[in-house]
């Protein structure tokens, strides 16, 4: 898979799924035709992995669809325990020669969730209780609302919730977010939650949250204006605040002496690709509001008021270096 972007990569494996392990729609059919077309590269990533499937078509769909499910389970487990997991489809060659099993963009939670955003794009869902979720770049969520509570399902990536009323209950349903570290629940809130390698970070806009870890025994209120990291054991109070949590909800970066290197891999996650900052810049303070929409307008503005140097290897692979002389 040289020279293919891990997005691309990522999206024709999704593209394989879904059409070897359910019944395609007419619609799906003409939408896979039409990404199949949009570029060059996606043609070339969908031969490549359709010439590695191997006897993975012989997998039932339901055995499929649980085993992705599993592949979540095993996201903050080790390498090999996801190897197992992907032998099932007949991926281990491909996962282990690429590196796609030890990167962090992998598509199989947008596979068994039923609202999700590709890198780049956002998404604003209005529930039926009333509350306002909004999706992040690279984001998958399941939601659920049955006769004793409200759940949604954080798979990856971040969203925003102001929870609803719940009008049509007499007596209000519970509110909780599920993360692989453990659940959230919601207490009349506006907040964040973002997944990173080893919690979920909650930082709370409006009301308070109360914090679950999966394997711990005491829970963790957090007020508005507070952060915290749930992890599988317990809470880590943030109190370093260089960005503001809730900003990308209005189409940018925001914060203060922020390091380059970190307002770079902020600025990464809406783009397809590397962006690459060298280490003789990394350390550079900055501040400011960074529009996330254009991220290359976004590079050019640091470039310039910054005295530094953009250098493209592809439209995928961007560095940012000092100035040359």
């Amino acid at each position: 898979m040289n020279d293919l972007p891990s997005s691309v990569i990522d999206e024709a494996i999704v593209w394989t799924v879904k059409l070897h392990y359910n019944t395609p729609t007419a619609m799906t059919m003409a939408r896979f035709d039409e990404w199949l077309h949009r570029h060059p590269t996606h043609s070339e990533a969908w031969k490549r992995v359709s010439s590695i499937q191997g006897d993975h078509a012989k997998v039932p769909a339901k055995l499929a669809r649980a085993t992705l499910t599993t592949l979540q389970q095993q996201r903050q487990t080790d390498a090999h325990a996801r190897r197992r997991v992907l032998k099932v489809f007949g991926f281990t060659t491909f996962a282990i020669g690429s590196g796609w099993l030890t990167h962090e963009h992998t598509p199989w939670q947008r596979i068994v969730a039923n609202a999700s955003t590709g890198i780049g794009q956002q998404r604003l869902l209005n529930l039926s209780d009333g509350t306002f979720l909004t999706l992040n770049t690279d984001t998958a969520v399941s939601t659920r609302m049955d006769g004793s509570k409200r759940v949604v399902e954080l798979h990856r990536g971040e969203i925003r919730i102001q929870t609803g009323q719940d009008e049509a209950h007499i007596n209000k349903r519970p509110f909780f977010v599920y993360t692989p570290f453990g659940p959230i629940q919601a207490i009349g809130t506006t907040f964040t939650v973002r997944l990173r390698e080893h919690g979920a970070q909650v930082a709370v806009q409006e009301g308070t949250v109360r914090l679950f870890p999966i394997q711990g025994t005491n829970s963790t209120l957090v007020q508005e204006g507070e952060s915290q990291l749930l992890t599988h054991s317990g809470t880590e109070k943030i109190t370093q605040k260089t960005f503001e949590h809730a900003s990308w909800t209005d189409g940018v970066i925001a914060g203060e002496n922020i390091r380059l290197e970190e307002l770079l891999n902020e600025l990464a996650r809406y783009r397809p690709g590397i962006v690459r900052c060298d280490p003789r810049v990394a350390d550079l303070r900055v501040s400011g509001i960074f529009q996330i929409k254009q991220t290359d307008n976004t590079l050019r503005f640091l470039a310039d008021t910054q005295n530094l140097s953009l250098t493209y290897r592809t439209r995928y692979w961007v560095t940012i270096a000092p100035e040359k002389i």
